[in-house]
């Protein structure tokens, strides 16, 4: 009796289990889109991703807002026919970008990463007269947390969507929604208006590392090394956000994984030819415009040309003919703006 008892208690937990994976395996689907919207969501990205051909990506730029409007992949295409990609979001985790690069590796085999590190270094919280970071109790759980989190997502999904929630309809919860969505601008996200810097930001206080900015790195460059691509740090252009301070701490970081670090924001006027605080920014100094990206592209791609280590792929005709398609279709759409 008391086995029958154990036996159905395990069946019961089974069925539950069953339940909740076709729940999250369903809601997952639901919290995706059905077509390419201008407001780029988590799932839209993702989405967009997946549209690439299997190992057709020899380079891949990782981080938030910053690195999304610094880099145009059709561009590169265009001058020196290699493909790229840019991806990210708006308030990025270190967390999120690294179960992101997971995924990515079992479609892509980029050669070079690129991880622009703005979003990983910034001023810890204060509670309490402590600094938060620097409690190791709590760093602990917010790692515990991310990690945790991070795992559930990389199976399912619909946790790193939730946000989507608010815009759907309930015809959305009866829809089968596409795996992939093919977008010409391949992750960069496009500013167009010119705003100049008014002001430099004032020295933040208690500036480090944050949101576990170190392990996620450090977990990044093993991932890297797994699968033979090169990481290098980058910081993109920035003047209102940056400090000499943060770009210490991001050298410190560099020389302590033994990465390349390059930082635009020292010897902007060498890295980045003809580049302007006055017409290449959107937003006075945190964004770039097109007129910025495109320098910061060039600038990117002589790094990439004068690595020893690059070797484009030789791609057969299919993914040529899309990417000369796509890079094409942008620059008619930059003309046409």
């Amino acid at each position: 009796m008391e086995v029958k008892k154990h036996v159905l208690h395990i069946l019961r937990f089974l069925c539950f289990m069953l339940i909740v994976t076709i729940l999250l395996c369903y809601f997952s689907n639901v919290l995706k889109v059905n077509e390419i919207r201008s407001s780029t969501g988590r799932n839209q990205v993702v989405q967009e991703f997946n549209a690439e051909y299997k190992d057709s990506i020899d380079v891949l730029l990782a981080g938030d807002s910053t690195s999304l409007n610094s880099f145009v992949p059709a561009k590169l295409w265009k001058d020196e026919k290699i493909t790229s990609y840019a991806l990210g979001y708006g308030y990025a985790y270190p967390s999120e970008i690294y179960f992101d690069i997971k995924k990515i590796f079992e479609r892509q085999k980029p050669k070079i990463l690129l991880l622009e590190v703005s979003f990983m270094v910034g001023e810890l919280e204060v509670i309490d007269n402590n600094l938060y970071c620097q409690d190791t109790v709590n760093g602990l759980v917010d790692y515990f947390n991310d990690e945790l989190l991070g795992n559930i997502n990389y199976i399912f999904p619909v946790m790193k969507y939730k946000s989507s929630f608010k815009d759907k309809t309930l015809g959305d919860m009866f829809t089968i929604k596409p795996k992939a969505l093919n977008n010409i601008y391949k992750g960069y996200s496009i500013k167009k208006n010119v705003l100049a810097p008014s002001e430099k930001l004032k020295p933040e206080k208690n500036t480090d590392l944050i949101n576990n900015g170190e392990i996620y790195t450090r977990k990044i460059k093993n991932l890297c090394e797994k699968n033979n691509c090169k990481m290098i740090l980058i910081f993109a252009p920035q003047i209102a956000c940056w400090t000499e301070v943060k770009h210490n701490i991001i050298l410190n970081l560099s020389e302590k994984l033994g990465v390349e670090f390059v930082d635009y924001n020292v010897n902007t006027d060498k890295l980045i030819k003809n580049f302007s605080w006055n017409t290449d920014t959107a937003d006075g100094g945190t964004h770039l415009n097109y007129s910025g990206a495109t320098k910061v592209t060039n600038a990117i791609k002589n790094l990439i040309l004068n690595d020893d280590s690059f070797c484009k792929s030789s791609f057969d005709q299919k993914i040529i003919k899309k990417w000369n398609k796509d890079s094409e279709d942008f620059f008619r759409e930059m003309e046409g703006n």
